[in-house]
């Protein structure tokens, strides 16, 4: 398949988390009890401290049956069973180790949740706000550079991505079809991912390390060819600015084509990443944004959801697959309502042009078509479309 983009066409190291609002706010006592069904991510508890409080983040699932998962950011899972008092905007817990718990929600809707709780400690008032997360189940791309992949997400009891199953079919001819099994475990600060098969035949084994915030600081990785005996080794650092922009990446690798380092900076405009350039290199690559109307939706993607561009979308020169599979983290997920239109990469001998549109159906994205368009000094002119569909648990 050459070196050409797959947008989306990546090992899916995480869930996308699709944060889509939904009319739910007419006060029906069915409708809130409905609502609250599901799988709700932020602040979940908090600590205090002479009445300083330090939030605390993590998720909680209230499932049809009336049990529930609760999970604190480095805690073990606390499983429950709860009752809804929709009347009184009251949720009571009874874990299973024996603790009670009640909590009182301020607004329930399609997309939000609000708890407020009075500290036990100081008295003061405590603001909790999560969000609706949909966890998609398969993600699949067809493109018409000859290939279909899926990537289908399995979850542990903590809420998060355990496993992912990819298959790739060749529709060319061209002997590229594969399949494998994604595995990700979790040890203290630091998430660990094997057996990532790539469409280039190539297994990948990556472990990132995370700060308090829950950001990866480093990746630490390895690959090795199935097919050959190509293999390398790299290390990437993750920085960040104030607002939890990702600022730069730096890396450096071996192989056995070679030794490469360098790093990639971004820049940053009203929360969103505008531009990536290499240091010391000729290239860049430039990102617009749509700014027609769109669901009330935010796409997080977290540190271990990492996009395939290749080097198309940004170039890291050499050997830089490694890198490019961290290069586009937090490129969407902090401006609602603003997703990627457009992203051109390129220099004086080469253009890269790749455009993007959206479906949605009930407020989630279902649809990602993606034009791409490769433009060379002396080449032909390449184009190929694809079409990511998404469907969720």
């Amino acid at each position: 398949m050459g070196n050409v983009i797959k947008v989306l066409s990546s090992i899916l190291l995480g869930c996308v988390c699709l944060l889509a609002c939904s009319d739910n706010d007419e006060g029906k006592e069915d409708d809130a009890v409905f609502s609250i069904i599901g799988f709700w991510s932020g602040e979940i508890g908090y600590s205090c401290s002479d009445g300083e409080h330090q939030g605390k983040s993590g998720a909680i699932s209230f499932e049809t049956d009336g049990t529930g998962v609760l999970v604190e950011a480095g805690e073990e899972p606390a499983p429950f069973h709860y009752e809804m008092d929709s009347p009184n905007k009251k949720v009571t817990v009874l874990f299973e180790d024996g603790r009670r718990g009640e909590y009182r929600y301020t607004e329930l809707t399609g997309t939000q949740l609000i708890f407020v709780e009075v500290c036990p400690v100081c008295g003061k008032e405590m603001i909790m706000k999560l969000k609706h997360i949909d966890r998609p189940y398969d993600i699949t791309v067809s493109s018409t550079e000859g290939y279909i992949e899926s990537f289908q997400s399995h979850f542990d009891t903590q809420l998060r991505v355990s496993a992912i199953d990819y298959q790739l079919i060749d529709t060319d001819g061209e002997g590229d079809g594969s399949a494998g099994t994604v595995d990700i475990s979790y040890t203290s600060n630091k998430v660990h991912m094997t057996n990532a098969l790539l469409s280039n035949h190539t297994l990948y084994t990556a472990v990132f390390t995370l700060n308090d915030k829950g950001w990866a600081t480093k990746a630490d990785c390895t690959y090795q060819s199935v097919d050959n005996d190509y293999s390398g080794s790299g290390t990437l650092y993750f920085t960040y600015d104030s607002q939890e922009h990702l600022k730069s990446i730096s890396y450096s690798y071996s192989s056995t084509s070679g030794v490469e380092s360098g790093s990639v900076k971004t820049t940053w405009s009203e929360n969103l990443m505008t531009a990536m350039k290499g240091e010391g290199d000729d290239y860049q690559a430039g990102i617009n944004y749509r700014t027609d109307p769109v669901p009330e939706l935010s796409i997080n993607l977290p540190y271990f959801m990492l996009f395939r561009y290749d080097d198309d979308a940004v170039s890291c020169g050499g050997d830089n697959v490694i890198l490019c599979y961290a290069s586009l983290l937090n490129i969407l997920g902090k401006a609602p309502q603003r997703l990627m239109d457009r992203l051109v990469n390129g220099n004086d001998d080469w253009q890269n042009i790749f455009s993007f549109d959206y479906e949605w159906s009930d407020g989630r994205l279902t649809k990602i078509h993606d034009h791409s368009s490769y433009n060379g000094d002396g080449a032909t002119a390449e184009n190929y479309d694809a079409e990511i569909s998404l469907s969720y648990y």
